[in-house]
């Protein structure tokens, strides 16, 4: 076992008004999920972020590639990245929310959980259980980016097909 602050720096996200917040670009992670997109991005790879303000505080997300964080995250970036499947796993199915403090606005600080301590076996004895969980991140990554680009589609042809401006009456199926 080691702590979170021996296994990686643990940053808060960057302020960004919501009114610089834009209908495309990259993929923008408050404290509970994306809340838009911004015309840049601070991590290159996804990053496991702790939800860190309001009644989210502890609940464990993982960031897009080339995604922002806001500060109503923190951002735990891991010294050795080959652990990050693992890592990511072991917090979402052990997420922090005991480590809030605050009754009328839950909060977690770096403070708070820096001394958490995590598993961290020899990489050797954990990498094909890391291979699983890096191709099942993969497919799940790829379903997501699927969803969206059909979710697009739907919201372009449906009003065209709703307006008549597409008639697909002749279409035998």
């Amino acid at each position: 076992m080691k702590a979170l602050s021996d296994i990686a720096t643990i940053k808060y996200g960057k302020g960004l008004p919501t009114k610089e917040l834009l209908p495309t670009g990259f993929p923008v992670f408050g404290g509970n999920g994306i809340i838009g997109s911004y015309n840049s991005y601070l991590y290159e790879t996804p990053q496991i972020l702790v939800s860190c303000r309001g009644a989210a505080s502890g609940n464990i997300l993982v960031s897009y590639p080339k995604s922002f964080v806001t500060n109503n995250s923190l951002v735990l970036e891991l010294n050795d990245y080959r652990y990050f499947h693992f890592i990511k796993q072991y917090l979402l199915e052990n997420p922090l929310y005991s480590y809030a403090t605050g009754s009328a606005q839950p909060q977690i600080t770096i403070d708070n959980i820096k001394d958490v301590q995590v598993p961290y076996p020899e990489y050797d004895s954990i990498h094909n259980l890391i291979k699983q969980l890096s191709y099942y991140a993969d497919m799940q990554y790829h379903n997501i980016c699927e969803n969206s680009l059909l979710c697009s589609t739907r919201d372009t042809l449906l009003p065209r097909l709703m307006s008549g401006e597409i008639d697909v009456s002749g279409i035998d199926l």
